[in-house]
């Protein structure tokens, strides 16, 4: 499964069943495949984990991140580049424009 899935909603359980869903229809054909899950918050992460590991059997390589830690990495340059440039932060006002990208595609 490829691209991304946004699902929002008034109804708690039905966004639940909503993220179970996605998980294991992008785990289907491989159950190793990598899963990004970007959350809204760490308290948010902590809770659809648990939820992962309450309602399905077993689940490997789901990775959470919020935007701010997803911007973060896209920001970084590639291993390639040297350890100073990696770790040299965004410039003020960066993240807005960053972000908007993210979403976009």
């Amino acid at each position: 499964m490829t691209g991304g899935i946004l699902t929002v909603g008034p109804d708690l359980a039905a966004l639940e069943r909503a993220f179970l869903a996605a998980v294991r229809a992008a785990k289907a054909e491989d159950p190793v495949a990598p899963v990004l899950v970007v959350v809204g918050s760490h308290l948010q992460h902590v809770y659809l984990r648990r939820l992962l590991a309450r309602s399905l059997t077993a689940v490997a390589n789901v990775r959470f991140a919020t935007l701010v830690d997803l911007a973060a990495e896209l920001a970084l340059p590639g291993p390639a580049e040297p350890a100073a440039a990696r770790s040299t932060p965004l410039p003020d006002g960066a993240q807005v424009p960053l972000l908007e990208q993210v979403i976009a595609e």
